[in-house]
Order: C-alpha cells, then sequence, then structure tokens
C-alpha cells in the first residue's frame, strides 16, 4: 500500500507551484486582521473588523523583573468557542461575562498588591501585553493616561495611580468573628477599568476590569478568657506566579515630548459704552477665533518645559462701527513635582483691546509672571497661579490720552475633569483668568480691568497613544478701563461656540 501512494505524492507535490509549498517571507510579515467570528453578542463589545486578542498581564515592582500574573479573557458570545463562561453554584445556570477581566486555570482570580505600592512607598507596574502576533492591539486605563502605549507590543500602567483613581469597597464580612480588627482596618477590594481596542480600522473595542485587593494577611488573637468558641485565622495562598523577563525594546530617549493644541470657533453678542457717547450703548455680534499651541517637554516624571504661543482674532461688526482685536503672544510654563507640583507661567503679549489700529505702535502691551501651584490626579485636575503684572494701556481711536504705564496683579485658575456620562467618554474643562492694574508708574489715576471665563465639555478620542477632544464651549469676556478725568470704555461678551483640543505624543519611553 505504502508502495502505491508514495508516487502520487511525489506527482501531487511536483505538480503544485513554489508560492503553493511554503508561503513567502514578505506575506509573513504583513498583519492580517483577525475577523470576529459572531457578530450579534449579548455582551458589552463594540464589534469591527478586527477582534482584540486575550493579552497577558505582568506586575513589576519596582526594579525586579515582571512577574506573570495570567491572561485577561474576553467575554465572547454563547456560541463562540472562547466564550468566558463558568456555571452558577447556587441556581446551576451558565453565566457569561459581560466585561474582561483577569483569568488563571480557567477562573475569574484577583490581583493582591502590598500595601507598601498601594500607598505610594514604592513604584509597580501593570504591564498589558498583546500576543507575538498581534500587530494592533492596545489598553487604555480608564481615568490615568499610561506610562507607555505601544499598539501590539505593551501597555505600562502606574499601578498607584490606577489603584486611587478607582471607587473602592469594603469587602463583605462573613459571620464569624475572625480578629479582632476594626472594619476600617480591614483589606480593600477595588476594580480598576479600562479598555481593550484594536488600532486596526474599525477595530473592536472590549471594556475590563481588575479586581485588586491590598494584600494584608488577617492575624490570629489572643483566644480570651472563658470564650466559647476560638478565634479563628483566616488565610488566603497567594496565587501561583510564574516569573519570566521581559526584553524591552530601546527607546529613542527617557523624555517624552508632546504637542498640545486647543483651537475655539464661537460667535455671540458684544455690548460697549464709549467715551464720546456716553449715553449709548454700542451693541455688536462679536466672532472670535482662537489656537494656542505648545510643545511641552517631560525631562522626567517630575520635571516638564513647555513653550508655546497663542493668537486670537475678534471681528465685531455694529450699525455703529466695526472694529476687529488681534491679540497674540508667546508663553513659556514649567512643572515641577508629581501629583503636587510648582507651576511657573510667563507670557508677553500684544493685546488689542476695542477700537485700536492694528500695528505694533498703537496696541497694548502685556507681561506675566505667574507661580502657584499644579495638581494632577487621576479623577481631577486643577491649577491656581498667580503673579506681577505689567501693562501698557494705550489709548483707543475714542480716546485722547496719553500712553499709560501699569503694575497690577494677574490670576489664571483651572480645573479639568474627565468623566464617563453612559458609554461616553466626557472631559470638563473650566478656566477663567483676571488681571486687574493701576497706573502706578506713570498716569497714576487710570486703572485696568481685564477678565476671561471658558467652559467647556469636550468627548474624547483615543487616537493610538495620542487623544483629541471635541465639544462645545461658552466664554464671557469683560473689558474696562478707567482714567483720572477722562471716560474709558467698558466693554462685556457672552459667546458660545465648539472647541478642539489635541494632544500628540511625538515620542515616549520608560
Amino acid at each position: 500500500m505504502l508502495s502505491v501512494l508514495l508516487p502520487v505524492v511525489l506527482l501531487v507535490a511536483s505538480v503544485l507551484p513554489a508560492s503553493a509549498q511554503s508561503p513567502s517571507s514578505e506575506s509573513r510579515l504583513i498583519p492580517t486582521p483577525v475577523a470576529p467570528s459572531v457578530q450579534d453578542v449579548q455582551v458589552r463589545i463594540e464589534r469591527g473588523e478586527d477582534v482584540v486578542q486575550a493579552p497577558s498581564l505582568w506586575y513589576q515592582e519596582g526594579n525586579a523583573p515582571p512577574d506573570s500574573l495570567g491572561l485577561i479573557g474576553i467575554p465572547r458570545g454563547p456560541h463562540d468557542r472562547h466564550a468566558v463562561t463558568f456555571r452558577d453554584a447556587r441556581y446551576g445556570f451558565d453565566v457569561n461575562l459581560q466585561h474582561a477581566t483577569l483569568m488563571r486555570n480557567g477562573d475569574v482570580t484577583e490581583v493582591r498588591i502590598s500595601p507598601e505600592v498601594l500607598r505610594g512607598e514604592r513604584t509597580a507596574r501593570f504591564i498589558i501585553r498583546p500576543p507575538a502576533d498581534d500587530f494592533y492591539d492596545v489598553a487604555y486605563p480608564a481615568g490615568i493616561e499610561a506610562l507607555e502605549t505601544v499598539p501590539g507590543e505593551q501597555t505600562v500602567i502606574d499601578v498607584y495611580e490606577w489603584y486611587t483613581g478607582a471607587n473602592s469597597r469594603a469587602l463583605s464580612l462573613a459571620p464569624v468573628r475572625a480578629t479582632t480588627r476594626r472594619l476600617n482596618d480591614l483589606p480593600l477590594t477595588r476594580e480598576l477599568h479600562g479598555k481593550l481596542q484594536s488600532t486596526a480600522p474599525g477595530g473592536e473595542r472590549v471594556s475590563f476590569y481588575l479586581t485588586v485587593r491590598q494584600d494584608l494577611p488577617l492575624e490570629r488573637t489572643e483566644p480570651r478568657e472563658l470564650a466559647l468558641f476560638q478565634p479563628i485565622s483566616v488565610e488566603r495562598p497567594a496565587p501561583q506566579v510564574t516569573r519570566r523577563e521581559i526584553v524591552y525594546r530601546d527607546r529613542p530617549s527617557q523624555a517624552k515630548l508632546e504637542w498640545i493644541t486647543r483651537v475655539g470657533f464661537m460667535a455671540g453678542a458684544n455690548r460697549a459704552t464709549l467715551p464720546r457717547n456716553p449715553n449709548r450703548e454700542y451693541s455688536a455680534t462679536r466672532g472670535r477665533g482662537d489656537i494656542t499651541t505648545a510643545l511641552r517637554w517631560h525631562t522626567s516624571e517630575d520635571l516638564w518645559f513647555q513653550a508655546g504661543v497663542f493668537a486670537i482674532s475678534q471681528p465685531t461688526i455694529s450699525s455703529d462701527g466695526d472694529h476687529h482685536d488681534v491679540p497674540y503672544g508667546a508663553q513659556f510654563a514649567t512643572r515641577i513635582g508629581q501629583q503636587r507640583a510648582f507651576m511657573f507661567i510667563g507670557d508677553a503679549a500684544l493685546e488689542d483691546t476695542p477700537f485700536q489700529q492694528q500695528n505694533f505702535g498703537k496696541s497694548d502691551q502685556r507681561l506675566r509672571m505667574l507661580m502657584g501651584v499644579d495638581v494632577q490626579r487621576p479623577g481631577y485636575a486643577y491649577r491656581v497661579v498667580l503673579g506681577p503684572t505689567y501693562f501698557r494701556d494705550r489709548p483707543s481711536i475714542f480716546e485722547t490720552r496719553p500712553d499709560a504705564r501699569q503694575a497690577g496683579v494677574s490670576l489664571l485658575a483651572q480645573w479639568v475633569r474627565p468623566f464617563q456620562l453612559g458609554a461616553a467618554p466626557l472631559v470638563l474643562d473650566a478656566w477663567g483668568q483676571a488681571d486687574q492694574s493701576w497706573g502706578f508708574i506713570t498716569d497714576a489715576g487710570s486703572a485696568n480691568t481685564q477678565g476671561t471665563a471658558r467652559l467647556a465639555l469636550r468627548y474624547r478620542f483615543d487616537l493610538g497613544i495620542s487623544t483629541m477632544e471635541l465639544g462645545p464651549v461658552l466664554m464671557t469676556q469683560h473689558h474696562r478701563s478707567r482714567f483720572d478725568g477722562v471716560d474709558g470704555i467698558s466693554e462685556w461678551s457672552v459667546l458660545g461656540g465648539i472647541e478642539l483640543k489635541t494632544n500628540v505624543r511625538l515620542f515616549s519611553g520608560l
């Protein structure tokens, strides 16, 4: 029989072309999306042209080699062979998970972390790595930004920041008197949420969570006299950990460079009181387009420098006369510290306030030096800076007076909070700035007040390691100038429109 089959096999092999016998090396290097086998599922997964493959979770504490903790199992439909399904012990029916979570040996498991790490006394990282043959998958932690995000390779997340930004819930107590510990001293369990996503066009997006518990073993207490029952010591064995080493690829630098841009388009009502017509109000419609762009260089985890420019175009149209304000300038900033840091901002602006001529010799000028605190938390961030300002107030076409050189104070405050409304990731951004100066240098009877407030609600898009935010914005402006014996200009504006903010990571490293 073997002597009959052997000539047939050799004849078929000789007829097949070389491409059919062995695929070329070029075709093996082209990443091929893995299409989903089930399109309609009753779980929280956004299906696409490329599925997310189950990544592995690693834990690295300090400079120790990373530990392998298991796979993040991804729920599928009940007819999918990769479905994460288990049988309910009480009622006996099958249960399908609604989110991806950590699995070991087919069972859902938790991660136990030392209290030193969760208190921020020791550094630790979670490392989420897709399979070696995956070119697109990446992970996004909820509430914070990852230390590193490389699609198809790994996502590195700070354990302390992710843990402190998660909602906590106390463990339910069993009906036994285990120890004399108070309830507040018991370990806490927190669920750390995020997204697994394929960055291929139309890629799948899966919600996941990790259950993290403080690793605080309960202690046995001494038995009390006349006690009917002896205290019970509850000991939970630590999960088995397979220790392997990860070889990181070379990074261009330890620094991280970001390009941050904000663009707004608004329109609304403008009202002003002019010196020539004190009993008549100037009523107009104002349009506004503004842009702020800056490069931020992170030299380390607790120090960055930023340099940028800003420009504004404000055409104001009225039957009483049109005018066009064009403020612009440059800004430098630095931040020293980690979660709570010292902030310094310095800027120089050519502030073309209402009814001034559009040239360098006729426009107002301002210098600011602001210092204060900048606090970054996983769930919110705020900044408050204060400092001196120099203002050169030049007359408009409606005023007959000399220049006024003034000194004063400027205040800048900002509060940012990311949150989710249903499945939509949103960012609430409130920003305000006030400048008050007086004629201490020349023209002692003068004063100038300027205030701006801005409120934006933006929808957040994740674009690989970069982000884009888009949404409505509301803005108010106030300007008032006063002089000894001479009337000045008073102006109010209320504008609404749309705002776009982008954060592009030019390169990053651990």
